[in-house]
């Protein structure tokens, strides 16, 4: 009976799914220039390159290429390459190189004949790893600096946008113990599927006046033109916690959920929209992010009463407020909403959705709302975006 019950809902979510995929395809297929916005360098957190490919590609044969296929997988954490393990002791501990992992790798393969990193004697790898030293001392007393040649860190991108290095591993592993939080690097080759996604980004933009909604985190995406910009930064500013729970409600693409979770907050987003969520997944994965991910009608997932820190709430809540029956669940989950602070962006009162709303209230009338039906008690406006302002909202303890 249970297989019986079960069995329609899963062939619905899949047709339902299917659907999705066909009218993605047919909106976002249009052709667009995927190099449109690349750079010939990149700066990035060598935190952010977590991963290498266990062979890597030729840097001028491959550059700029497109490359289907399983070239990008397996690969392998970069923490777990011998050549970061023996930096890692080198800086640390002050160990011997020749006691290390990645000297005795070479030695070997040195003595089986081979040529390796450059090396066909022992007296030669003594002085690769004298370079390294050098190279250590120099980051330590001048930081990161570009090279101006073909010989920068460079990376690939994958099939699920995981960036993956490629050429420069003993300069990166440098980079990371030494904490050293921004290096330029290049792009060598993307994967197909990649750049299948990305034109369904560029897609998207061409479609909304060249813009997405909110700037992209990912390296290979953070320079297309956004709609919104400079919200995060006025809410960093205003910020009273240093960490916690934070829920983005309506969150589109997850763009605060990234920048929450770079400052440490365990984050949920919640997106009704389907194609929304789509992207939104896509890019989470793409980044490495961990934050939770629900498609939901948030007036349904917060059927009960839940505690965060941080609530984001810009330009959504007007969508409550349209219709009774709505604008009744909406003081509903109000009430049930445990907080420290919300950060609440109002609507244009004029907006063409507002038409007969059931209510339409002002910034200051919907903050107001806010407080009486919530666990707030207090606010202050701290900035503006065009002509919608946005308020912190905040419980005094």
């Amino acid at each position: 009976m249970l297989i019986k019950k079960f069995i329609p809902a899963l062939i619905k979510s899949k047709w339902h799914g299917f659907k999705a995929k066909v009218k993605r395809f047919v909106k976002y297929r249009n052709p667009v220039d995927v190099f449109k916005y690349d750079k010939n360098l990149y700066w990035i957190d060598p935190r952010d390159i977590k991963n290498a490919t266990k062979k890597g590609l030729h840097i001028i044969d491959n550059e700029n290429k497109i490359i289907a296929g399983d070239w990008d997988k397996p690969y392998i954490a970069f923490t777990q390459l011998d050549v970061y393990t023996s930096i890692k002791k080198r800086i640390e501990t002050k160990i011997s190189w020749r006691e290390t992992p990645l000297y005795q790798r070479i030695l070997q393969e040195i003595k089986k004949g081979n040529s390796k990193w450059g090396c066909t004697t022992q007296e030669q790898l003594d002085k690769r790893c004298i370079s390294i030293d050098l190279l250590i001392s120099d980051m330590q007393e001048n930081g990161y600096r570009a090279q101006n040649s073909k010989d920068e860190i460079t990376v690939n991108i994958g099939r699920d946008g995981i960036i993956l290095l490629n050429h420069g591993r003993h300069r990166l592993a440098c980079a990371k113990l030494l904490d050293i939080r921004e290096i330029p690097i290049k792009i060598t080759a993307r994967h197909q599927k990649w750049i299948e996604f990305k034109k369904e980004i560029l897609n998207y933009a061409m479609l909304n006046q060249g813009m997405v909604y909110a700037p992209l985190a990912h390296l290979d995406l953070q320079d297309i033109p956004s709609r919104h910009k400079g919200r995060f930064e006025i809410i960093k500013a205003h910020l009273a916690v240093s960490g916690g729970k934070m829920l983005d409600i309506g969150s589109h693409w997850g763009y605060f959920c990234h920048r929450f979770e770079d400052l440490g907050f365990d984050c949920t987003a919640i997106e009704q929209n389907q194609d929304c969520f789509y992207f939104l997944e896509k890019l989470k994965k793409s980044t490495g992010k961990n934050f939770k991910a629900i498609k939901a009608n948030v007036l349904e997932f917060l059927n009960e009463q839940q505690d965060f820190d941080v609530v984001i709430a810009l330009s959504i809540f007007h969508w409550f407020i349209r219709d009774k029956e709505t604008f009744s669940k909406f003081k509903k989950i109000l009430a049930k909403l445990k907080m420290r602070e919300m950060y609440f962006q109002s609507h244009s009162q004029d907006h063409s959705l507002m038409q007969g709303a059931y209510r339409n209230f002002s910034g200051e009338e919907f903050v107001a709302f806010i407080i009486e039906n919530s666990c707030l008690d207090s606010f202050k406006l701290i900035g503006q975006e065009g002509n919608r302002n946005i308020f912190k909202i905040y419980r005094r303890i």
